[in-house]
């Protein structure tokens, strides 16, 4: 089994063989990262249908590399995600038996612990969102959801890829959760934000998502709260998050972006 130091080596490998093909690939601007023709370049043709049970799966057949697509994937961000995400285990030379099942949203979203789908993931974004290209968003003052909306909008990607994204590339202390059913899913981290936010975390009774839960609505806007709402006791009184929340489409996820002040 991979140590934490592997993993985390083996996703910068990820990430640098991702940004390192963009650059091969002549990427100046967003508009230049068209998947379609990035996937046709490396030899992958693509299918859209005949999927069940997964929203997309990579195949290598007879010298053939078929990335088949859902045709559920309403979103076109998560459709180019998805293509990304199958090109990173072709391009990363991933085991055909490790991904051959599908990839689920769950590996596509929710950044479980298998290391092939993170890996995977992490090709993904940096191919569809270069570092060299996010730099000059993530260093925006005063990051929320709609910094996340404007990046998602520029790059054709989902709001959930585009606010990891930023999370990852800034210097200042961010996280963004996802939570289901008023509990945290899953919860990315900058390097500057230090406070561990676990699964299955039931934020306090200020969150936005328990605002939800109990009235059903989230507020319009970002909002200054404790940051003990979210971190429990652990942290000082005084101390304060910037909280942006957003349901996402097609369930109850809540998206929410936090901002230490």
């Amino acid at each position: 089994m991979a140590t934490r130091i592997d993993r985390a080596a083996r996703l910068v490998a990820a990430r640098q063989s991702a940004e390192q093909l963009a650059r091969r690939l002549g990427v100046a601007t967003p508009a230049d990262i068209d998947i379609e023709l990035i996937a046709e370049a490396l030899g992958a043709e693509i299918v859209v249908g005949g999927l069940r049970g997964a929203l997309a799966r990579g195949l290598e057949l007879q010298g053939r590399r078929v990335i088949r697509l859902s045709d559920e994937i309403d979103h076109a961000g998560l459709r180019r995600f998805s293509t990304a995400h199958e090109l990173g285990h072709f391009w990363l030379a991933h085991p055909a038996a490790g991904y051959a099942g599908g990839c689920t949203s769950a590996a596509l979203e929710e950044r479980q612990a298998d290391t092939i789908e993170t890996e995977a993931n992490a090709f993904a974004a940096e191919l569809l969102m270069p570092g060299f290209l996010v730099e000059p968003w993530a260093n925006r003052d005063e990051l929320d959801l709609d910094a996340a909306r404007a990046l998602a909008r520029e790059f054709s990607v989902s709001l959930t890829a585009a606010a990891v994204r930023l999370v990852e590339r800034t210097s200042q202390a961010c996280a963004v959760a996802l939570c289901r059913g008023g509990r945290v899913v899953w919860a990315a981290r900058s390097a500057a934000f230090t406070a561990f936010l676990p699964r299955d975390r039931v934020p306090g009774p200020d969150a936005a998502v328990v605002e939800l839960l109990a009235w059903g609505r989230l507020p319009a806007h970002a909002r200054t709260i404790s940051a003990r709402t979210w971190l429990g006791s652990d942290v000082a009184a005084e101390l304060e998050l910037v909280e942006h929340a957003a349901k996402l489409p097609g369930g109850s996820d809540v998206l929410t972006f936090l901002r230490l002040r």
